[in-house]
């Protein structure tokens, strides 16, 4: 996400966001033909003793967060500016009566809630004097703090969107503006219909205010508690309860504070939540209900004909000028990764092929306009015509690079039992750097033939390779067990790695193989399939034979773990192996064609 420059935060020199303040609805001018509602930020120079208060429009926040640092008006993750935070990783109980909202010049038996600044000077009662969330642990009711922003971006702020939404009014009437006929079956099995300024990418999320009252309370409070506050010409500060009233593990990044006689954590950023999905299927459709005949908008002709949703262009806007509805999106994998159980939520979407207007007339979808490389604020880009960029996750966390019509099918004929020297030690370490450490992990399955091992998704190699049954193929010599791979995508601090493990056969010693692009970002599926391939066109743990020469690959030998080491140290030592590790490089070596059997 780092090309994505935000123009309203675009100073000169490195700043990072020291707090978010106030909101209040931005006026449009002939300049500025947006109307959104706007953060005031405060942003603090790294270089030089400055500070500087920019307004940025709420629709930027799935993308920034506290502490954040900013180049230009691009987050950067050049570690000489990153604060020095911990890692922590809790089970936090969000029951409404252990979460206390306070603000930041609250105390407690005389004293402040949040101490003063280092300098000791008390904070100024002003335009960043706002809400937190205290978290209750023990007897300390305000063990763990969040400030009101940050429960605000990680928890709703899922799509650029939605949050408008929660300050514009439409949560207020969900049924008018987001979805409507939602359903869900004893079966665990949701569906809702959407109305059409709700992009695919956020039904996932929008369920969870759909089959949960406790959710969409939380939601229109946010919106009526601020609407308030801005209608009294006071500061009108956000401020809200998580959308979820159970215990779940959260890991975040905090500093330790000290007040008298407690020691507390205040979280500067929230980086994931296993909180459990409303749904474990979710329908979706488009709207097809009959409404009173509205004028035309901007993308909208007479006849019904309006411009379709184009999930995919990252980091792109359209020729068009700003409408409140855009066709152009940014997907932001960190979104997905903030709710991990909800990654196995299966979406279903509806047809794109055709969807029905309000006033029941078919609408045809408009091709994509012309896409120019600019910002993510309203009205405004420098690499190319006026334009608003959507930001939200992605439509399909699984198999998010196939189309429905190419899911895998399963293969049963593999060898699933558990091998202490192989894959089961690979699959413990890794479970254990979910629980543990900041990395996210998400299994990747490249060949059309599939299988699981317990309940992870694996890679089944084919019964033949250039015509031939090798032997390399097969976990067994009767050739009747398929041999099986795991492909591990590894998130950690912004770069990715991939962890590729060959199911062992017999007595044979594999080493793991780490592997990683040269700017350490994502690697597409196409890329991955042929580095699978190179394993078995060499009958060995190598990727040479991949012909692709942009990725850079090394190994991992197993290795015992020190005695009396604990789960959470292997956890971080396996980690820190993978993220060091160091390339090979092989020479002189051509990738050798090959040929997969018809049914591939």
């Amino acid at each position: 996400m780092g090309a994505v420059q935000h123009e309203s935060l675009a100073l000169e020199g490195v700043w990072r966001i020291a707090a978010f303040g106030a909101t209040a609805p931005h006026v449009s001018s002939p300049g500025n033909p947006s109307t959104d509602i706007r953060f005031l930020v405060k942003l603090r120079n790294l270089e030089k003793p400055q500070t500087k208060v920019v307004q940025m429009p709420v629709g930027e926040m799935p993308l920034l967060y506290h502490e954040a640092v900013l180049i230009d008006g691009r987050i950067s993750k050049d570690e000489r500016f990153q604060p020095k935070l911990r890692y922590g990783s809790e089970l936090l109980n969000y029951v409404p009566s252990n979460l206390k909202i306070f603000r930041r010049l609250a105390t407690e038996n005389g004293e402040l809630i949040i101490p003063a600044s280092k300098n000791g000077a008390p904070p100024a009662n002003d335009a960043f004097n706002g809400y937190f969330l205290g978290i209750g642990q023990g007897d300390d009711p305000y063990s763990l703090i969040i400030p009101a922003a940050e429960v605000l971006r990680f928890f709703y702020a899922t799509s650029d969107s939605f949050t408008r939404a929660l300050f514009d009014g439409s949560i207020l009437d969900p049924h008018g503006n987001l979805f409507y006929e939602e359903k869900l079956d004893e079966h665990g099995t949701g569906s809702m219909m959407l109305r059409k300024k709700v992009r695919d990418a956020d039904a996932r999320y929008l369920s969870r205010f759909a089959f949960s009252p406790y959710a969409m309370k939380q939601a229109k409070n946010l919106h009526l508690l601020w609407a308030v506050r801005n209608a009294t010409g006071n500061h009108a500060f956000v401020s809200v309860l998580p959308p979820i009233d159970v215990e779940a593990e959260t890991a975040f990044l905090y500093r330790q504070i000290e007040t008298p006689g407690r020691t507390r954590k205040l979280i500067t950023k929230i980086l994931s939540c296993k909180c459990p999905p409303p749904c474990l299927r979710l329908l979706t459709g488009r709207e097809t209900d009959a409404k009173g005949d509205r004028p035309p908008a901007d993308g909208q002709t007479a006849c019904g004909a309006f411009e379709g949703h184009n999930d995919t262009p990252p980091d792109t806007l359209s020729d068009r000028a700003p409408t409140g509805e855009s066709s152009n999106s940014i997907e932001d994998p960190a979104i997905d990764d903030r709710f991990p159980e909800f990654g196995d939520v299966d979406v279903i979407p509806h047809s794109r092929d055709q969807v029905e207007d309000r006033s029941g007339a078919k609408a045809r979808l408009l091709p994509p306009a012309p896409v120019y490389t600019g910002s993510v604020v309203p009205g405004r880009g420098t690499g190319g015509p006026v334009a608003r960029t959507g930001v939200s996750g992605a439509l399909r966390r699984k198999k998010e690079s196939q189309s429905p019509d190419k899911v895998p099918k399963q293969a049963t004929d593999i060898d699933a039992s558990p091998n202490e020297l192989g894959h089961s030690a690979v699959l413990q370490r890794l479970a254990w750097m979910e629980l543990y450490t900041q990395a996210a992990i998400r299994y990747c399955t490249v060949l059309p033939d599939v299988s699981t091992v317990g309940t992870v998704p694996v890679n089944v190699f084919p019964s033949t390779i250039s015509g031939r049954q090798k032997k390399w193929l097969y976990a067994d010599d009767k050739k009747t067990m398929r041999r099986f791979a795991i492909v591990a995508e590894i998130k950690y601090q912004e770069r990715y790695r991939y962890l590729l493990e060959l199911q062992q056969i017999g007595s044979q010693q594999y080493s793991t193989i780490v592997f990683w692009s040269d700017a350490e970002e994502l690697i597409d599926d196409s890329d991955i399939k042929d580095l699978l391939m190179s394993c078995a066109i060499e009958s060995k743990a190598t990727l040479v034979a991949g012909g692709c020469p942009h990725i850079q690959w090394g190994r991992l030998i197993h290795s015992q773990a020190p005695d009396l080491e604990t789960s959470r140290d292997t956890a971080h030592r396996y980690l820190e192996r993978i993220v060091d590790a160091q390339s090979v490089h092989p020479h002189g070596r051509a990738c050798k064609e090959f040929e997969l059997p018809d049914s591939w």
